[in-house]
């Protein structure tokens, strides 16, 4: 089946879509010369895949997972990271050994990493959790890898663990690598596998507008309603304008499109865009891919010209490609 979307870019994601009409209106936007002088945009590597994001953007947030596993990038200097890890562990055993939580404790395969192995009071499922730690001194911080195990797979976590703490590379990202892999959040998984279900993605935040894009390797794809049937019947909401609502290539894939916009004070995001490509099985240079964007009512880009806010979707919907060298 496929795995779920990050929980990052639910936050940004149109999800409980409303439901809107075939009749395939197409509001044009700015030029991307006039969109550009507004919002100068830099490029991003996320995946395999490159997309520009407009370069004043701030609260830049990644939502990652290889081989199914959560992680994250923390800074941190060593002496930090090492105290760090002593205070989980003391807090992970507990004050009576009775009732402690921590299962086990070891070190990793790699120089400097950790991973703990634990249940919680709330584990009433057949779950425990696991914690993996992997500091880069070169970089000044650490990854940090989390996810549930069940208790009849509990033999095989440290091995799995392991083996991504193996594949993965600390390091700086420079968009213009040619690098044969998949770029993340100051980290990189070199090589072709497809095993690995590489899946990332980014949003950011500029001038009240956020924008996101998402890429994910799967193993299946999803037959639920794509996003163009699930917009049917807009004449039941009067309060929604649908500015688009049609296929759309991008990046030499055969995605679709939709935009509207909701009337203030109907408590609704005030315009929501989105893109999305369903991807094909086992593909690492056509997996499934979305790009999402949002304003809020109640803000001031809300009350931007729709050709404005478009043309800045277009500009950064336009600049998604495969990195060079990605595969």
């Amino acid at each position: 089946m496929r795995s779920r979307r990050r929980q990052l870019l639910a936050a940004i994601a149109i999800g409980a879509l409303w439901p809107l009409a075939a009749c395939h209106p197409h509001v044009k936007g700015l030029s991307k010369e006039k969109t550009m002088k507004k919002y100068p945009l830099k490029p991003y590597a996320v995946g395999r895949y490159l997309i520009d994001l407009p370069e004043a953007a701030t609260e830049v947030s990644w939502g990652q997972r290889i081989k199914g596993t959560d992680f994250t990038w923390h800074p941190a200097t060593k002496e930090q990271y090492l105290a760090l890890l002593e205070a989980r562990e003391q807090e992970l055993q507990g004050v009576d050994v009775a009732t402690r939580l921590l299962a086990n404790a070891e070190n990793g395969a790699v120089p400097q990493s950790r991973i703990l192995l634990f249940e919680r009071d709330t584990d009433r499922d057949g779950l425990m959790q696991f914690e993996a730690f992997r500091f880069a001194e070169e970089m000044q911080g650490y990854l940090f890898f989390t996810g549930p195990v069940a208790r009849s797979k509990v033999a095989g976590v440290s091995p799995s663990v392991n083996d991504i703490l193996k594949r993965i590379q600390p390091r700086l990202i420079d968009p213009a690598t040619t690098d044969r892999g998949a770029c993340f959040d100051h980290a990189f998984v070199s090589g072709v596998d497809p095993a690995n279900f590489e899946d990332v993605g980014v949003m950011v935040s500029v001038d009240d507008i956020t924008l996101g894009f998402s890429t994910q390797v799967i193993d299946a794809v999803d037959t639920g309603p794509t996003l163009l049937e699930r917009s049917t019947i807009v004449d039941r909401f009067p309060e929604v304008t649908l500015l688009r609502q049609s296929a759309r290539e991008v990046a030499r894939l055969n995605g679709e499109e939709l935009a509207f916009k909701n009337e203030p004070g109907s408590g609704l995001t005030s315009h929501s865009f989105e893109w999305d490509y369903r991807g094909k099985p086992n593909s690492i240079m056509a997996p499934s891919m979305g790009a999402s964007f949002r304003v809020e009512q109640g803000v001031a880009a809300a009350l931007l010209p729709d050709e404005e806010l478009l043309g800045l979707w277009d500009a950064v919907l336009g600049s998604i490609r495969l990195r060079t060298g990605a595969v």
